[in-house]
């Protein structure tokens, strides 16, 4: 049976935002999840101070911190506290609105924040708007089920008073969400459209929707501009410093893809032609080069001053790793200020992969990092010095990973193909030196170890291929996958031909031919790491696991393919069934004609089902609206029916598609390595 291994690294704390109070001062998020009561704990630090519990569902300071708004909720009543030197306020919500929204997509500065205005007098939030229908409202997809019409709201801090200043649709045609101020009484808001049939698409880890940016004024209730053009899809505002920053995709297409950062001067000029590109979308790119901008939302407070120039500080996926950028609003430089080589023996944080908090507008840089190897650290970025990053809080030396190394792998002759392997095994860790010292791979971990055997067996390996098709693996810390590592496995993260960070081309090389560029993109790497004895051939030694894409299971094996799912186009798509804005805001809810289906099918696993031999562990989501868990099940009793796999499958109730509830993933963990173990020779 396996052992705590899985508990002992998910309950490491990891940091969720950060913030300068005071000079010098930082109060830090921190989240714990308990593998006793099956939560996750969120807690602030101040300092280096102890851990105080957060008693509310949202708090945030003015920008001059001389108030603090506080939302409470207790299951039937939710209020907020405004909180300063004069006193506290209290005024209970439940009959103004329905439960706020902290979510990425909707919630202001990209997820549980409070759009303050310049003065601190006023702030702007999303909620749900009160309804007494009975009309039917399409949700928001997976992870959004319980939202259906965001509103936003304004509090007035002198009156304590809350109003709704932006209403949805009517018809449900257009929501809102991620406002913020651009003057004091002026504001921007991202729009999610409706599909022409009033469908809404899923939004969660989707950067193509028929989203843009409006302009709102108080003074003018129910009037908005639309400041962006119809192709982009438009998210994550921000203002500061005199200039408004937000990123965007092409509209349809893949769902990830590489984004366009744009920057706007104020008092906004509101042409929807308006021309303000400031890092464009990045086509090709060798080993080293920046290759564009990937992520799905800016910091909360991105912007700050080098040299004079106002900058913008963010986090972007370059090949296998997260990294900070700088960015000149005037220059429009771009630097990574984490780089790492491209081959050699490197220091362990070289490799760790960095998520951007904020600035603080003048010169610092709070962010937290980590790696598969590494726990998460909080640090900092003076941009007026040359001391690099400054680590202001870790946990203690974890002795249980120290043996782990972890090293990146560009597999040769293959398009962006690009391999992390994780391991604490003393031969795999002595080849990985060797080829990194051959300018062969990247090597953070122990390199010289008297207890290498050169005649032991080379541990088993798991395959982790991503979701998606259009995301990637980084190198941050993962539970599931450095306790793999630790438990004995060689963990080999894919970064198949597909995945973001390594430029639009090697986006567009896959989409069109799912189920083959990818599934070549991973017999390379597999044949790479026989060929360089980090995986051996014989029986018992192989395993591949994956999550969504990466689990290869079917997508379209009933009559109906295009419906059930959150994102209905996304067999069609990656297929190229349909092209244009058709494949994206048309989607026909109908039977597939002959010829559809049989691209469906040919792209789909379902039809290989009677092939298949190898052992087999389905773990599905029970509530999951990415892919119906029915498609699993398909899978499951295909195999089940063929008789020539051993086959089993576990469902988890309460869950969706990421599987990432804190007891689902202990278990799923549980049940992956139970698994192995049977199998391994």
């Amino acid at each position: 049976m396996p052992d705590n291994t899985f508990q002992r690294v998910g309950a490491l704390p990891t940091y969720s935002d950060a913030r300068f109070i005071a000079p010098g001062v930082v109060e830090a998020s921190i989240s714990c999840r308990s593998y006793e009561t099956y939560t996750t704990d969120r807690f602030i630090q101040v300092g280096r101070d102890g851990l105080y519990p957060v008693p509310a569902i949202l708090f945030s300071p003015s920008p001059d911190a001389s108030c603090k708004a506080i939302f409470h909720e207790d299951g039937v009543t939710l209020w907020l506290e405004l909180c300063s030197s004069t006193g506290v306020s209290k005024l209970q919500l439940q009959s103004i609105h329905g439960k706020i929204y902290m979510d990425p997509s909707f919630g202001p500065l990209g997820g549980p924040h409070l759009a303050w205005n310049s003065e601190g007098t006023q702030f702007l939030y999303v909620a749900e708007t009160l309804d007494s229908t009975n009309d039917y409202i399409p949700d928001f997809g997976d992870a959004l089920l319980d939202k259906k019409r965001p509103g936003v709201f304004l509090c007035d801090v002198p009156s304590l008073t809350v109003r709704l200043v932006v209403a949805p649709e009517p018809d449900g045609s257009v929501a809102f969400g991620q406002p913020v101020f651009v003057t004091p009484t002026t504001f921007v808001a991202v729009g999610y459209s409706a599909l022409d049939d009033g469908r809404r698409t899923g939004l969660i880890y989707c950067q193509n929707r028929l989203a843009r940016l409006y302009h709102f004024d108080l003074s003018n209730p129910g009037a908005k501009i639309p400041l962006t053009p119809e192709d982009r899809s438009v998210r994550s505002p921000r203002v500061g410093h005199g200039f408004l920053a937000f990123i965007s995709n092409k509209q349809a297409g893949p769902h990830g893809s590489c984004a366009q950062l744009h920057v706007r001067r104020l008092p906004l000029d509101l042409s929807v032609s308006f021309e303000d590109v400031l890092v464009p979308t990045v086509v090709h790119v060798s080993d080293s080069e920046f290759p564009g901008v990937y992520l799905d939302q800016l910091p909360a407070e991105p912007f700050l001053i080098k040299d004079n120039v106002p900058h913008l500080a963010l986090s972007s996926e370059w090949r296998s790793r997260t990294v900070p950028l700088l960015v000149s609003l005037e220059t429009k430089t771009v630097t990574n200020l984490a780089p790492c080589p491209t081959a050699g023996l490197v220091q362990p944080e070289a490799l760790m992969s960095y998520t951007v908090f904020r600035a603080n507008s003048v010169s610092c840089i709070l962010a937290t990092r980590s790696s598969l190897s590494r726990p998460s650290e909080l640090v900092m970025y003076d941009v007026k010095n040359t001391k690099g990053w400054v680590t202001l809080n870790a946990p203690p030396p974890q002795e249980f990973m120290a043996p782990l190394a972890v090293a990146t792998i560009a597999i040769p002759q293959v398009h962006a193909t690009e391999i992390i392997v994780v391991s604490a095994s003393p031969k795999i860790k002595r080849i990985l030196a060797e080829l990194a010292v051959a300018g062969n791979c990247v090597y953070a971990g122990p390199t010289s170890e008297n207890d290498d055997d050169g005649n032991a067996a080379i541990p088993p390996v798991v395959h982790i291929p991503h979701g998606g098709p259009h995301m990637h693996s980084s190198t941050k810390l993962w539970a599931h996958w450095t306790s793999l590592a630790i438990a004995g496995f060689t963990v080999v993260l894919i970064n198949y031909t597909g995945s973001t960070g390594f430029g639009l081309e090697a986006v567009e090389a896959l989409f069109g031919h799912v189920g083959d560029v990818d599934v070549k993109s991973l017999h390379a790497s597999y044949e790479y790491l026989l060929r360089t004895n980090l995986a051996s051939a014989n029986p018992g030694k192989q395993f591949i696991e994956g999550l969504s894409h990466g689990g290869f299971l079917t997508h379209c094996t009933y009559d109906i393919p295009f419906s059930g799912l959150d994102i209905p186009e996304w067999g069609p798509n990656e297929v190229r069934l349909f092209e244009g804005r058709e494949a994206h805001a048309a989607l026909p809810i109908r039977l597939a004609s002959g010829a559809e289906y049989e691209l469906l099918a040919g792209a789909s696993p379902i039809h290989r089902v009677d092939d298949v031999t190898a052992p087999t562990l389905v773990l599905l989501s029970a509530d999951d609206r990415r892919v119906r868990p029915s498609q699993g099940l398909a899978w499951y009793h295909g195999l089940k029916r063929n008789g020539r796999a051993r086959v089993a499958c576990k469902m988890f109730r309460g869950e969706i598609h990421a599987l990432d509830g804190v007891e689902a993933e202990w278990k799923a963990w549980q049940e992956s390595i139970t698994w192995y173990a049977s199998i391994v020779k």
